[in-house]
């Protein structure tokens, strides 16, 4: 296993690391990464550290993992020691001693449903800017849903999306902005740009669980819309963006028999995931 380095050399150790539990973990001194790939001939870890005052000093550094020493069956593997003032806070949320769920009657609910921006995007919802159309934003508005009599909100998907899906293909719609979120890119990450002012990924994943903290302090069920059978993702036709594709599209989707490059859509808005698939 080798690695390279765009920048200046950081000091760092690298194991072979551990299959389980999958995604990323802490270890001593260090992170562990596993990932499913059923077919990749390769994988490749990449880590952008934090940049040194301008874009240009980023450090991305690559690892090309070994699959004698980095895979065990179809879980390929690596943990990662770094030395300096990296760090992380590695606690969990805190959903506090009293925490619990409504749990209330299903023929009970009266549901609001709801696009997280959309609700307090305006300037009209009389919040700070910082603030309008995210999950932060719709805290501010419970008291208003709860003098509407609602005990439950429905969520408009809160994946991360692509909202430039028009933009990439000519058509009537090119000029406009996809707000709905059905052009799912990963459904494993609260759609970042809903985090308040610009806080990206990390505040989005803090923030989408302090609203729904909020919600059922306040004795309000949240409920998510999510449609698993499509994604957003390219294809050779239109490679602009890789996510599940780029680590496994046989496991995850419908292909091409002529092209297993090529994958299908059969939903009418994206491409069709493989629903039946475990391991």
């Amino acid at each position: 296993m080798g690695h390279t380095s765009s920048g200046n050399e950081v000091p760092l150790k690298y194991s072979s690391g551990k299959a389980f539990p999958l995604g990323v973990s802490q270890v001593d001194d260090g992170l562990n990464f596993a990932i499913f790939s059923q077919h990749a001939s390769s994988v490749t870890l990449c880590l952008k550290l934090p940049e040194r005052g301008t874009q240009d000093d980023a450090d991305i550094i690559e690892f090309a993992l070994d699959r004698q020493k980095n895979k065990t069956g179809d879980i390929w593997h690596v943990s990662v020691e770094l030395f300096g003032t990296y760090d992380f806070d590695s606690s969990p949320f805190d959903w506090g001693d009293n925490y619990k769920l409504p749990n209330l009657p299903e023929t009970d609910l009266v549901i609001y449903e709801m696009n997280v921006r959309a609700f307090t995007a305006d300037e009209s919802s009389k919040l700070g800017p910082a603030i309008r159309g995210s999950y932060l934003g719709v805290i501010d508005k419970i008291p208003h849903l709860l003098e509407l009599g609602v005990n439950a909100v429905e969520l408009l998907p809160v994946f991360e999306f692509d909202e430039l899906e028009f933009k990439r293909f000519p058509n009537p719609r090119d000029h406009m902005v996809n707000t709905w979120g059905y052009s799912t890119i990963n459904f494993f990450a609260p759609m970042s740009r809903y985090a308040s002012a610009g806080g990206g990924p990390v505040a989005a994943s803090k923030e989408f669980k302090q609203m729904v903290k909020a919600f059922h302090n306040a004795g309000i069920e949240v409920i998510l819309d999510v449609v698993y059978n499509h994604t957003n993702e390219a294809d050779d036709a239109n490679p602009y963006m890789t996510s599940f594709r780029g680590l496994d599209n046989k496991v995850y989707y419908i292909l091409d028999l002529n092209n297993s490059a090529q994958l299908l859509n059969f939903s009418g808005c994206g491409k069709t995931m493989v629903l039946s698939f475990s391991f």
